[in-house]
């Protein structure tokens, strides 16, 4: 009977992989590196003078984003990136029992992979289901890009607060220098303001 059951488990984790697998699948991966940026006005002498924009954002590739940021942003996001496969398995298991014990979705325990897709596709809804079609394109995501590269476009597409999206904008609005000159504590900064930040914006928040 025990047999039985475990046999039923593994078909009905089978049909479920293979439906969410198909899904992820129908997502267009070249999208994760689009991005709204905004458009520089430039006066006659070439000096910039105006900006028009939805979303406040100018990527950089990575070797102009100062080297600690990755770093700060691994340390306070996801500190298994470089050694995971785009889930962190043991964090869903820790927010799996978490979520159980209040009876509701509290934690997700998102890597920055995860986090890319969602922001990427906006998957914003929070179910299971959501994060089962996530985890899934969350593997496509690592098989089609290498770690720099996702960091990349993460740190260019993700929200830092006050209007700034993606990191030179961020480090420019709140720093009024480029990504590639942020010191330690400015890259701890803003990696701090990832887990909220339009309240941790010191400019709203300075305390925080």
């Amino acid at each position: 009977m025990l047999c039985l059951g475990a046999f039923a488990a593994w078909v009905a984790f089978g049909i479920l992989s293979y439906r969410y697998e198909k899904r992820a699948e129908e997502f267009d991966l070249t999208k994760v590196g689009e991005m709204e940026s905004a458009s520089v006005l430039y006066d006659r002498n070439g000096q910039e003078f105006g900006k028009l924009f939805i979303q406040n954002r100018q990527p950089v590739p990575y070797d102009r984003i100062a080297p600690m940021l990755p770093k700060a942003v691994q340390a306070a996001e996801d500190n298994k990136f470089y050694e995971h496969d785009g889930v962190d398995y043991m964090g869903i298991m820790r927010a799996a029992i978490a979520n159980y014990r209040r009876g509701k979705i509290s934690q997700g325990a998102s890597t920055v992979t995860q986090q890319l897709a969602r922001n990427s596709f906006e998957l914003r809804e929070r179910t299971y289901e959501r994060k089962l079609v996530e985890m899934f394109l969350s593997w496509r995501i690592e098989k089609n890009f290498s770690k720099d590269r996702i960091m990349e476009l993460y740190l260019n597409r993700v929200y830092f607060g006050s209007g700034f999206y993606g990191v030179e904008a961020a480090a420019r609005g709140y720093f009024a220098r480029p990504a590639k000159d942020l010191d330690i504590g400015q890259c701890a900064m803003l990696a701090g303001l990832l887990k909220s930040p339009q309240a941790l914006s010191p400019w709203n928040n300075i305390e925080g």
